[in-house]
């Protein structure tokens, strides 16, 4: 056998380690070829079926991030119809306690998810920012649509983590479930013969528990406008100034599902209606046709309150007086309904002084938004008050101006309005895409 000692440095180097770079391939070939084996017997997944998403009709008449919904959850089809969907979800929100908002999320199944039927909650914190609040309602949705997933034929596509949350630690409320608000606001324009301006303060203070709710409001409002008005050859220049001011408070406490009771009190100034000072506190009731804890879908409450005024007045009324002291009393029937053949409120109010039946208030109030067929909506709405206990209207007659200007209240029986309309869509059923490009 020859010698290496003359092939080079290099010879020397490499002779250990080549049996083992011809044997490595030898050995490496059988691994390759059973993964080969078990890739070629392993079955395809199933293509997605974009038939067999669930299609989601999203019902959101308050601000519930549709959009970014969307956006978000992905494995689902929305459509724009009720009737063509398997899962109508229908939201609901309103205001907790702490000043946050509970997002009430109905899932009801059709079709092939008929009486599937589910409810989601999410709570957002006083003053959270809207990615927090939203993001933490998309969570919710994708939990709350697993159980639909997989009925379908794109359960094997989606993947589904989780991260430790954080220990949970008791926490200390040194405010006791109180929570206070703040605001300050205004407007001016104007131009060469007319300026306006009105500010506005409001405060508040509110504590809500399962037991007991407390509200105590305070505001503050100052209008003025100026008009330069051209009469006789000369120029006049026209003020009309308006203030109101109120200060209100209510105490309530809940007994059992379905029945209230407190109390409420306030004092306010208001010169439209020629109110210098007026005070008032009584007692009311409300029961609660269905348990206030479906609330968020349908409710029906009749209310009685029963109060003292006390009224000191700027001019003499029409009845001969600066200043009365008397009682009212009167019932308020509230009734909201929404479900997914359309949303239907309501409000009755009747009010009357107990020294005279005759100066009453009758009130009644409805709107309602209701699914005729598919794509097919009516929108109505209407109001109408007979009104007899208006106690602090002037003894003179109001001027021009204050008639043009509304700065002062009028003597009137009634008082109406109204509104309807139709809507109608048509076309594909499915609306997923967001584009949000002149928004």
């Amino acid at each position: 056998m020859p010698s290496l000692s003359g092939r080079g440095p290099w010879l020397r180097v490499a002779a250990p380690v080549l049996p083992a770079l011809l044997i490595f391939p030898a050995l490496l070939l059988p691994v390759l070829a059973a993964a080969q084996s078990r890739e070629e017997l392993q079955e395809p997944e199933p293509p997605v079926r974009s038939d067999d998403r669930p299609k989601v009709f999203l019902d959101c008449q308050s601000d519930c991030f549709l959009d970014y919904v969307r956006t978000e959850v992905t494995f689902v089809d929305y459509v724009r119809d009720r009737t063509d969907t398997d899962l109508h979800i229908l939201v609901t929100v309103q205001p907790t306690g702490a000043g946050g908002r509970e997002y009430t999320l109905a899932l009801m199944g059709q079709g092939r998810f008929a009486s599937m039927n589910e409810t989601l909650r999410y709570v957002s914190e006083q003053g959270a920012p809207e990615e927090r609040v939203r993001r933490g309602l998309v969570q919710v949705l994708k939990l709350g649509l697993m159980r639909y997933v997989m009925q379908t034929g794109i359960a094997p596509h989606i993947s589904i983590s989780s991260s430790e949350p954080a220990q949970e630690r008791k926490t200390k409320d040194p405010w006791k479930s109180w929570v206070f608000s703040t605001r300050a606001e205004g407007e001016l324009e104007g131009e060469e013969s007319r300026s306006e301006y009105w500010v506005r303060l409001s405060a508040g203070a509110n504590r809500v528990t399962p037991e007991w709710k407390v509200n105590v409001g305070l505001s503050a409002r100052h209008e003025e406008q100026r008009f330069d008005v051209v009469e006789d050859g000369g120029v006049s220049r026209v003020v009309s100034t308006r203030i109101d001011r109120d200060l209100s408070a209510m105490v309530v406490r809940s007994v059992g599902p379905r029945w209230s009771f407190g109390t409420a009190g306030g004092a306010w100034t208001n010169t439209f209606e020629n109110t210098d000072r007026g005070l008032r506190l009584g007692p009311m009731a409300e029961f609660s046709v269905f348990p206030y804890e479906q609330s968020t879908r349908r409710r029906l409450v009749a209310q009685y309150k029963l109060e003292l005024r006390s009224l000191r007045y700027d001019e003499e009324t029409l009845f001969g007086l600066r200043r009365e002291t008397r009682w009212r009393h009167g019932v308020e029937i509230e009734m909201d309904q929404r479900q997914p053949w359309g949303t239907i409120s309501g409000e009755l109010e009747f009010f009357h002084y107990l020294h005279d039946p005759g100066k009453y208030r009758l009130e009644g109030r409805g709107e309602a938004s209701l699914r005729l067929a598919q794509g097919l909506s009516l929108n109505l709405g209407a109001g109408a008050s007979r009104v007899r206990d208006r106690l602090s209207l002037p003894r003179r007659d109001a001027t021009a101006e204050e008639i043009l200007l509304r700065q002062r209240q009028l003597a009137s029986g009634y008082e109406y309005g109204g509104w309807v309309g139709l809507t109608y869509t048509f076309g594909s059923i499915y609306n997923n895409t967001v584009n949000p490009r002149f928004n």
